[in-house]
């Protein structure tokens, strides 16, 4: 099995001067959250162990690697050495007490899904990777593959089924290239915000009247941003586990 390598402006701001309101978390009450969550049966972790020469160590077992997760040692259930994109068979038999368990003999495939992010993603930046994807298809094993999806925010678009074409996934990645990205509307609410906290900081100053924005909780513009990002993530989240449930069982390994 193989793992699938894969952020209004409003005038009214005076009127709250005279007398702020100040937003409070209600006594007792916990703060929501929110998550996703996704089975993960088997982990790929990868190594590529080089000698002081500077070429590749060839013959070890799962009894030379130690892997930790948060500084505790966790049990390697699986092992296989890869050599030129196939396993390759042990010289001996591991012991029958804690024996490795391959991955079995043959080429390996491994399957890349890709998530092209448009809504928190600035188009000169997506396309600067996306153009650096697309020169690296080529690259991919006989038995790889790759699926491609992008996401505004809104909806999921699969540009791209699993496939090992080349041809085909720069064809999904030019069309990626040229979708609308949201990024900068992203951005642009951040300046936004803060502009009107700056301009509520200095018409308090002009009125000498309180400073909210000095105070200890948030202010309801505060409030109103917090709350626009949280909703934001919610979607980004959202999409990100529909794609993975979505394209969680790709034929093979």
């Amino acid at each position: 099995m193989s793992g699938m390598r894969a952020l209004a402006l409003g005038l009214g701001v005076l009127l709250g001067l005279a007398a702020p309101v100040w937003a409070q978390p209600p006594a007792g009450e916990a703060q929501a959250s929110f998550g996703e969550a996704i089975d993960v049966r088997v982990v790929n972790v990868e190594a590529v162990v080089m000698g002081r020469d500077g070429r590749r160590v060839q013959g070890l077992g799962q009894r030379d690697f130690r892997l930790l997760v948060d500084g505790k040692p966790v049990a390697i259930d699986y092992f296989s050495e890869v050599d030129d994109g196939a396993v390759r068979e042990p010289e001996a038999a591991a012991p029958a007490e804690g024996a490795e368990r391959s991955l079995g003999l043959g080429p390996v495939a491994t399957s890349y899904l890709v998530f092209i992010d448009d809504f928190f993603g600035v188009e000169r930046r997506r396309n600067e990777v996306i153009r650096s994807l697309a020169e690296t298809v080529a690259r991919l094993g006989p038995n790889d593959r790759m699926a491609i999806v992008a996401y505004d925010g809104r909806q999921l678009d699969t540009l791209a089924e699993w496939t090992g074409s080349a041809e085909v996934l720069r064809g999904a990645l030019a069309q990626a290239e040229k979708r609308r990205a949201f990024g900068l509307d992203r951005v642009l609410e951040a300046r936004r915000h803060f502009e009107t906290e700056a301009f509520a900081k200095n018409a308090a100053r002009l009125a000498e009247a309180e400073d909210e924005t000095q105070s200890p909780w948030l202010n309801l513009r505060q409030v109103w941003y917090a709350e626009l990002l949280v909703n934001q993530l919610k979607r980004e989240v959202t999409g990100i586990t529909a794609t993975l449930r979505a394209f969680a069982a790709p034929e093979g390994r």
